[in-house]
């Protein structure tokens, strides 16, 4: 037996200088849309939300702020979300790989498109996930704005370092911890420098010899995490003046939800189409 006395956290990694901007620009962040699934109750909202982004819907305010979207990221569950307690068969992926990839294409017409595979998605299931097979995208394949990604996913957006997850190491945390929030775990996990401490004794993950891929080396701007069961959004600064947006973003398939980060000052709200 023995006794810890004390723990040391590495606390937040290096931040690059943020950039100032003088216009607004932002960033969409959504996932769990479920398309795989045989009720048809989020189509609706879908709809809603592919006439919002294209500019044909709402006031003169609101197609000004979507002009201004520069990009998109669905991370994760655009076939099936974590809810989802049945694993996709071949048939369930034939089915709706056209509708996944029409969607796809109708937003990488509109906008680039950064999406992440989730661990119900026809992908490998041990993390870090590789990007979908582009087979699956014959439409959206054609448009360069369309980005198969891996998951984790860290990508620099105008000199804004953003990195995030579909989900599951979050939920690992809160599970197998006192932690009960997933903002207060993402928070913890920025303080480790370490997306998914729980890998590989409760998320699989691929065994790595030299370099652990988890490891977060750059600070980033913004920190998200998809799939979650509703909308939080919190600002975490470091000891040596970081600051990082953290957002959880909601299950599209029951929130109807999507979150919004302003890049010119890391504002950040939600949006419901209902």
């Amino acid at each position: 037996m023995f006794t810890i006395k004390d723990v040391c956290w590495a606390g937040c990694n290096l931040q690059k200088p943020l950039p100032v901007l003088n216009n607004d620009r932002y960033i969409v962040l959504m996932s769990g849309l479920n398309l795989a699934s045989k009720s048809g109750d989020h189509l609706f909202p879908l709809s809603l939300f592919m006439e919002w982004l294209s500019g044909f819907c709402g006031t003169s305010e609101y197609q000004e702020e979507v002009s201004k979207i520069v990009r998109v990221i669905i991370a994760g569950g655009i076939y099936a979300n974590q809810s989802n307690e049945n694993t996709l068969n071949e048939a369930d992926v034939i089915a709706a790989s056209e509708v996944v990839d029409s969607f796809s294409a109708a937003v990488s017409a509109v906008t680039p498109l950064d999406l992440m595979p989730g661990c119900k998605d026809p992908a490998s299931i041990m993390l870090p996930q590789k990007p979908f097979h582009y087979c699956l995208f014959p439409k959206a394949t054609h448009y360069k704005s369309f980005n198969r990604v891996s998951n984790p996913y860290e990508c620099d957006i105008g000199g804004f370092v953003c990195l995030g997850t579909s989900g599951e190491p979050i939920k690992d945390i809160t599970r197998y911890s006192e932690i009960d929030s997933n903002l207060t775990a993402m928070k913890k996990t920025l303080q480790w420098r370490h997306l998914a401490p729980t890998c590989p004794d409760t998320v699989p993950s691929t065994p790595c010899l030299d370099t652990d891929p988890f490891t977060i080396y750059n600070c980033p701007a913004i920190y998200y995490s998809g799939n979650c069961n509703e909308f939080a959004t919190d600002v975490h600064k470091g000891d040596e003046g970081q600051t990082t947006r953290i957002v959880c973003i909601p299950d599209f398939c029951s929130s109807k939800t999507v979150a919004l980060v302003n890049l010119s000052n890391l504002e950040c709200y939600s949006m419901k189409f209902a």
